[in-house]
């Protein structure tokens, strides 16, 4: 943990705590916690872990078809022949493949987007996105559109649009940074993704348990942690989900290359092996999918 005084941003305030390190904080300033082993010894009890999950359930598209306009699903544990992916494109004769992160990946120049028939992708459960991203160098802004778009029902109305794609609003964080929308809350990352370089892109979400609490929602970025669930926001622009709630959503749908309108601008960039996990995926989990590029049997913990 780094500790920085209020309102400072000069190096020399700061301090780093790691492991076992103490330290007191007051308006005064910070002192040493002389006594920290013995009070750390309050906290330290023998708890019971009782964590059971079934069998992970997901559906992987690795887009690795030589040519044509579907792409072929691994479905596990969710029923087979219902999750291919049938692309429509206004300009005929353009190849939707191209070289990607493992093997072949799918090539998005804006007009071919596709919409999969997905049972429960609307329901109010925990879930994890994953997948490789390449977006072109320097792309302009009127090209941050959503590369993956659902409906999901809250606790509270809906269904909501759930939008994935790169921010391009300047005033709701960095520009070509990741951007995760629900409804009308969003979070952005910090990592460029403008570079035409590939990233991999991990998104969890987990309901609140309590009432009119919301989704929490992660996002990972080849690996790492930056940007979790934001608040709400009134300055929505034009194209946002704000309009999108307007119209009725279709449900139990997921759109790959464009929002969950198909009539609005579509996505311009690459994507490989996407995945679509029943539960929200640990850091460890996530980490060794990136670099393995497979998703293993959860381990079962009992103590």
């Amino acid at each position: 943990v780094t500790a920085s005084p209020a309102g400072s941003r000069a190096a020399s305030g700061r301090i780093l705590l790691k492991e076992k390190d103490a330290r007191r904080f007051a308006r005064t300033g910070m002192s040493e916690v002389s006594d920290r082993e013995r009070k750390a010894k309050r906290f330290a009890k023998a708890v019971v872990l009782e964590r059971f999950s079934g069998p992970t359930e997901w559906v992987h598209w690795s887009f690795d078809e030589s040519a044509g306009t579907v792409a072929r699903a691994e479905v596990v544990g969710l029923g087979a022949g219902i999750f291919d992916a049938h692309f429509k494109a206004m300009a005929n004769g353009i190849s939707l493949r191209t070289e990607g992160r493992f093997k072949n990946a799918l090539k998005l120049n804006g007009d071919a987007f596709a919409k999969v028939s997905f049972p429960g992708i609307s329901s109010n459960t925990a879930r994890t996105v994953a997948f490789w991203l390449k977006i072109p160098l320097g792309s302009a802004l009127s090209d941050g559109e959503m590369a993956l778009a659902w409906a999901r029902h809250g606790k509270r109305g809906g269904p909501h649009p759930v939008l994935v794609g790169w921010n391009s609003n300047a005033a709701h964080g960095t520009l070509g940074t990741l951007r995760t929308e629900i409804g009308k809350s969003f979070v952005t990352g910090s990592t460029q993704l403008r570079d035409g370089k590939w990233h991999h892109i991990a998104i969890t979400f987990v309901p609140g348990e309590r009432p009119g609490e919301g989704v929490h929602v992660s996002q990972y970025v080849d690996g790492r942690l930056e940007g979790i669930t934001s608040t709400r926001h009134k300055d929505r622009r034009p194209g946002d989900a704000a309009i999108e709630e307007a119209d009725e959503i279709v449900t139990e749908s997921l759109w790959l290359g464009c929002g969950t309108k198909s009539h609005l601008s579509k996505f311009r960039g690459e994507l490989d092996e996407l995945y679509i996990v029943q539960r929200a995926l640990m850091p460890t989990e996530i980490l060794q999918l990136m670099n393995e590029n497979r998703m293993t049997e959860r381990t079962v913990v009992e103590n």
